[in-house]
């Protein structure tokens, strides 16, 4: 599982996405992570999915090496989904064992954020993947200039994040060397309770503690042994310069933006794994004396327009100016809070 960490790795090859900008590719990753959180849509994933596989295939780093990085997290996507499945509640009970239970919206957002999980790591692992750390700690660099007006070390901020990420390689690997050596020498790490566990894991630790304060104090060396004095008067060997595909990767990604924003803001299309979207038959009680009868009336406050307004507020995904009475709704929790005192629900009945 140690090798099986590819952020802050480097797969060199030569494709288009290796020679594109640092600074373009520091963006693009950004933004692809936030369009990730901007909404909780299939046509959102689907885009996300389809970039992913164009990038991946653009830049010839193997599927098999990218997605390796995932088993560093699968626990930690187990735990997570585990808890938002069974702690989470919303929406009708899909499953129930025993006492816990699996409802809509716990299982609606499980699948979101496994989906997201998944590929915030993979779009990271492909930019270390495509980007050296030296590229990568100029285009922070670039990016960062204009805080140096406010007299922010940004030289020194890049530095130390570029170094962080090129030791991470470093040190699994130095781990997994010390692993080795302790096992060949009888040491036994799968064995035992978690005290037994925790205590086999001191072998590895002073010895891996003990190589990279070493490797740190040599960096530092070498660095001091050649001048270095921070990011004044600096010049590089490869300035930063962007060019015709730089610019049109820009674009691409712009209409990457547009398309996941406006395909999930106006298709709302969710995923439903155990129950589709249903209607709802809800029979309320009502004192008509100061309304203006059912019906929806422009000389004043109708039935119809009070339970419309606040079923509105509660149907998850159903646009306000898209509303039909006895349209499709996904959740009716929380709207005898938003009715008045003189409408009650008295029941809600699901229709299949």
């Amino acid at each position: 599982m140690i090798r099986d960490i590819t952020i802050g790795q480097y797969y060199k090859a030569k494709s288009v996405i290796h020679k594109l900008d640092p600074r373009l590719k520091l963006v693009c990753t950004l933004l692809f992570l936030i369009s990730l959180f901007l909404t909780r849509s299939v046509m959102t994933y689907l885009l996300a999915t389809l970039w992913l596989i164009i990038v991946i295939k653009t830049s010839k780093v193997p599927f098999r090496f990218v997605i390796r990085g995932l088993k560093a997290i699968v626990i930690l996507l187990l735990v997570t989904a585990l808890l938002n499945l069974f702690m989470l509640k919303g929406g009708d009970v899909s499953v129930r064992i025993g006492k816990l239970t699996i409802t809509e919206s716990g299982l609606a957002t499980t699948i979101y954020l496994a989906i997201r999980l998944i590929y915030l790591i993979i779009g990271s692992s492909l930019m270390t993947l495509t980007t050296t750390p030296t590229a990568l700690t100029d285009g922070i660099e670039a990016l960062l200039g204009p805080l140096k007006r406010i007299h922010v070390p940004v030289h020194e901020i890049a530095m130390m994040m570029s170094i962080a990420l090129r030791f991470i390689p470093i040190l699994l690997e130095e781990t997994d060397k010390i692993m080795k050596a302790q096992l060949a020498r009888g040491a036994d790490f799968e064995n035992g309770n978690i005290f037994h566990r925790v205590k086999g894991m001191v072998p590895i630790l002073v010895p891996l503690f003990v190589s990279a304060f070493r490797r740190a104090n040599d960096l530092a060396l070498a660095m001091e042994a050649r001048c270095y004095h921070g990011g004044d008067g600096r010049t590089r060997m490869k300035p930063l310069h962007y060019q015709k595909r730089d610019y049109i990767a820009y674009a691409v990604m712009g209409l990457y933006m547009v398309l996941s924003f406006c395909g999930g803001r106006w298709l709302p299309l969710h995923f439903w794994v155990f129950c589709m979207k249903r209607r709802i038959m809800l029979t309320i009680a009502y004192d008509g004396t100061d309304y203006c009868g059912w019906q929806i009336q422009k000389n004043g406050v109708s039935i119809e327009e009070v339970l419309t307004g606040a079923v509105r507020k509660v149907a998850e995904g159903v646009l306000a100016d898209e509303f039909i009475w006895g349209e499709n709704l996904n959740a009716v929790p929380g709207l005898t809070d938003l009715l008045t005192a003189d409408l009650a629900l008295i029941q809600a009945e699901g229709m299949r």
